[in-house]
């Protein structure tokens, strides 16, 4: 679990890292206004959610949680997204890019270790 967590903010970092290139380098016009709160928000919601679906042992129970917690993040980052269209029209655009390209990025992260999890126990 500890590796999951090291690499959820070396991911976080990085994906500043590379957006700080990328505005450095003039391929994005502007840093995005809703940098931080967007990788807080990511990097607390998948690490809360990731730390009590890996303690789940019922595949069934498992299952279940999973759903409902991708149903409750896309509610939530839905709103998220509404509130950053809302509050920075102008910036939009950069921001609601960054935020799904880390949301892909940090889910894609979860699923794998979540994946890795459930075949060890299974396994063994």
């Amino acid at each position: 679990m500890n590796r999951f967590f090291f690499t959820l903010l070396f991911t976080g970092l990085a994906s500043v890292g590379v957006t700080f290139l990328l505005v450095e380098t003039g391929v994005i016009g502007y840093w995005p206004s809703f940098t931080k709160e967007s990788l807080i928000l990511l990097v607390l919601s998948i690490g809360i959610i990731f730390r009590y679906l890996y303690r789940v042992r019922q595949p069934e129970l498992f299952v279940s949680l999973y759903l409902l917690t991708m149903v409750v993040k896309l509610v939530a980052y839905g709103a998220y997204c509404y509130f950053m269209i809302a509050t920075d029209q102008a910036g939009s655009a950069p921001n609601l890019v960054f935020f799904l390209l880390n949301y892909i990025l940090f889910t894609a992260l979860e699923i794998v270790f979540l994946y890795k999890k459930t075949i060890v126990d299974t396994r063994g």
